[in-house]
C-alpha cells in the first residue's frame, strides 16, 4: 500500500484508548528555520492491537484545524471512543467532545513523563514513573495515596518536581472511579515511549525538514514501518472488558 494511501486507510469503529504523541521538530518556512508541532494518535482497539490512527501537523493550530482533523476521522470509520489518555492543550480537548462526548479523559503519562524527566536523573526518573504507575494501577485509591505519600516524602527536597507530581495526581486519583482494569490501559506507557524514542532518534538525523510536506511524508514513513512491527496485546480483553463498568461494557456491547 501507498504511504498516501495507508494514511486514509478505513479505521475502526471503537477504540478502547486513544495514545496521542507530542513532537516538535526543525521545518524551513519562507527562509527562515521553525519549529513545527507534530501530533501522532495511536489507537488501541478491542483486539488488542494498536494502530496508527493519523498524523497532525498544525502550520497554526486552532479549533477549526481540530475540527477538520476529526472530521476526517470520522469519515474513516470512527464512531467510538472509549478513553484517551488526553495532553494538555486547550483546542484539541475541545474538539474532542464536540466529536466524542462520552470519551473518558484519562492523565497522559507520556505527557507527565516529558514534564519531569528534565528535572531528576535518568535512574530516579524511572524509580517515579514506575511508582507513578503503581498509583494509576492500584486497586484502590487508598492503596494509591499510600504510596503518593511516600513518593512526595521521598522527594520533597526537588520543589519543581514535587509541582508536577502534585499536579497531574488529581486527575490520576480522579480515574479511581473507573474499575482497575480500565486504568491498567491508560496506564501502559511503556511501548509508546520506546517507540517514541525510535521516532525522535529517526527524525533527528534529518535534523531540518526543507517544508512541512517533507515533514509528514518522512514521518509516515516511519510511522509505516513503526506500525508493521507491532503484535497484540496479550491481555485477554473479553476478561478486561467484562471487568470495566457497566457504562464501558454497555458501549462495547452496542458497537460489536
Amino acid at each position: 500500500m501507498e504511504i498516501v494511501d495507508w494514511n486514509k486507510k478505513e479505521l475502526e469503529k471503537l477504540y478502547v484508548n486513544v495514545f496521542i504523541l507530542e513532537e516538535e521538530v526543525y521545518v524551513r518556512k519562507s527562509e527562515q528555520i521553525k519549529k513545527q508541532k507534530m501530533y501522532i494518535f495511536i489507537g488501541l482497539n478491542l483486539k488488542g492491537y494498536k494502530e496508527i490512527l493519523g498524523l497532525y501537523t498544525p502550520e497554526e493550530e486552532n479549533t477549526g484545524y481540530w475540527l477538520r482533523s476529526f472530521s476526517d476521522l470520522k469519515k474513516r470509520g470512527i464512531e467510538e471512543i472509549f478513553m484517551v489518555s488526553m495532553i494538555n492543550n486547550k483546542w484539541l480537548k475541545k474538539v474532542f467532545k464536540m466529536h466524542y462526548p462520552k470519551t473518558i479523559y484519562a492523565p497522559s503519562l507520556i505527557e507527565f513523563y516529558n514534564k519531569t524527566h528534565q528535572y531528576i536523573a535518568r535512574k530516579q526518573h524511572r524509580v517515579i514513573m514506575r511508582e507513578i504507575g503503581r498509583i494509576y494501577r492500584a486497586k484502590e485509591k487508598k492503596e494509591g495515596a499510600q504510596i503518593y505519600n511516600q513518593l512526595i516524602k521521598d522527594y520533597e527536597d526537588n520543589k519543581l518536581l514535587v509541582m508536577i507530581i502534585n499536579k497531574y495526581i488529581e486527575e490520576i486519583f480522579a480515574m479511581f472511579r473507573y474499575s482497575q482494569q480500565a486504568r491498567k490501559i491508560t496506564a501502559n506507557t511503556d511501548s509508546y515511549n520506546k517507540m517514541r524514542n525510535r521516532i525522535r532518534w529517526k527524525l533527528k538525523k534529518i535534523r531540518l525538514f526543507d517544508s512541512v510536506c517533507e515533514l509528514q511524508l518522512k514521518t509516515l514513513e516511519i510511522l509505516k514501518e513503526e506500525e508493521m512491527k507491532w503484535h497484540p496485546s496479550y491481555k485477554k480483553w473479553d476478561i478486561i472488558i467484562n471487568e470495566m463498568d457497566c457504562e464501558l461494557a454497555e458501549r462495547i456491547y452496542e458497537m460489536i
